[in-house]
This record gives C-alpha cells, structure tokens and sequence, in this order.
C-alpha cells in the first residue's frame, strides 16, 4: 500500500476517534441531565451501536483493515442523520468567530464529510493488502 494511503487511514482513524470522544461526551452528559428516556429505547439504542462502530472503526483504520472501510461506507448514513461529522469539531470555532459563523462551518464540516467518503472510495480501490 502506497505510504500516502497508509497516512490518509491514520488521518481517518483519527478522525473516528475525535467523533467517539464527542458522542460519548453528548451520550454521558444527555443521561446526566436526564434528557434521554430509557437505556434501551430503539433510537438510542442505535446511537450507541453507532458510537460502538466508531471505536471499531478507528481501530480498524489505524490498523489499515480493509473491512474497516466497509464499515466507514456503512457509517456514512449514520453521520449525516445523527450530525456526528469527523469535520464536526470545526463549528467549535463559532465561539470565537462568532454565532454567524456557525452555518457556513457546518457546511463546511458537511461538505469535507463528502470529501472524505471520496477519498475512502479511493483508497479502498487502491487498496491491495491487509484483505480482511
């Protein structure tokens, strides 16, 4: 595997893992503050299988598996429904630019989303070891 596709999983794994920080802080602090119902209501549930997956995945992409990948495919629909970006962090800069700039830094996070699913298609075509 070219040395430039090995540094763009590291970078994704990262990515991944940066996404479990946040939605295990949003997960601890809703049933600290009681905003979420029961443990094992259908939709939390499967938020946290979610949030399982990211762990799963960035392990997987630091390790450059290649079901890892599968799995990033399998995250995509997940991310954009639960807004749980790998770019997400960057609207953390609105606080210090200013509420105006939160959208189009959303729209950026969102549209750096794509670009990583682009660059993940990429380097699954190129991909030639670690087949499992």
């Amino acid at each position: 595997m070219a040395k430039w596709s090995r540094i763009l999983l590291t970078v994704m794994a990262l990515l991944d893992a940066v996404c479990l920080g946040d939605a295990l802080n949003s997960i601890s602090l809703a049933y600290l503050y009681r905003q979420t119902p029961l443990l094992f209501s259908i939709p939390h549930s499967i938020h946290i299988v979610f949030v399982l997956s990211l762990a799963v995945s960035a392990y997987g992409l630091a390790m450059t598996r290649k079901w890892a990948l599968w799995l990033s495919y399998a995250q995509f629909p997940a991310r954009a429904i639960h807004l749980s970006l790998s770019f997400g962090w960057l609207t953390l800069a609105a606080k210090f630019l200013g509420h105006e700039a939160y959208h189009p830094l959303m729209f950026v996070a969102i549209g750096l989303e794509f670009v990583r699913l682009a660059t993940t298609i990429i380097v699954h075509r190129k991909m030639k070891i670690h087949p499992g």
